[in-house]
């Protein structure tokens, strides 16, 4: 009886810890699915705001305000999170240059693009908090495609800036070459 009653207190206790982690395990992939959405949404309004710039497109402004409201949500849901949203205190300045008219697209995308990437960086650090092997395996898996993404998202808006202005204005060749390489880079690691 004594030695039923020691092996179900290990067990009782082994079940705990896997409980926590795998509770642990779940907030983790609630914060990749938080900060995720929040990463595609700022990669449509990069792509459209560099479109509205580069085009003079004074119509296009009203598009771009759907798509702020959705980043603008995808922020409210990260409001605990001060630093990620450190990376997001120059958006309402940008967005009023770009209302304006009074950036270039090359800016309008490098600034987009350098915001985007903290908050992917700040994604790589999750699966390393995470001790379930399987998920950790599949929240890096993730990180590797949403980075190769996130590449595509840069050539993207270079191209979109190219192909308006008939030309490669400022660094922006130099950009898509890194773009590329850095997709190409990414990409192998996913898979």
């Amino acid at each position: 009886m004594l030695t039923i009653i020691v092996y179900s207190g290990f067990t009782i206790k082994n079940l705990s810890v896997e409980k926590e982690n795998l509770s642990s395990t779940h907030n983790r992939v609630l914060e990749m699915e938080s900060l995720s959405k929040l990463i595609h949404s700022l990669q449509i309004e990069r792509g459209m705001s560099v479109g509205v710039v580069a085009k003079k497109d004074n119509e296009g402004k009203n598009k771009l305000s759907d798509i702020r409201k959705e980043v603008d949500l995808s922020i409210e849901s990260l409001k605990n999170d001060n630093s990620v949203l450190s990376n997001l205190s120059e958006l309402n300045n940008k967005r009023e240059q770009i209302n304006t008219l009074s950036i270039s697209s090359g800016e309008v995308g490098g600034y987009f693009s350098k915001v985007i990437v903290s908050l992917l960086d700040s994604t790589t650090i999750i699966p390393s908090l995470t001790s379930d092997i399987n998920s950790r395996n599949f929240l890096q898996i993730y990180t590797h495609l949403a980075t190769s993404k996130e590449s595509l998202g840069q050539i993207r808006a270079n191209l979109n800036g190219a192909f308006t202005n008939d030309k490669f204005v400022e660094k922006t060749y130099d950009s898509y070459v890194a773009s590329y390489g850095a997709y190409k880079v990414n990409l192998n690691k996913f898979l």
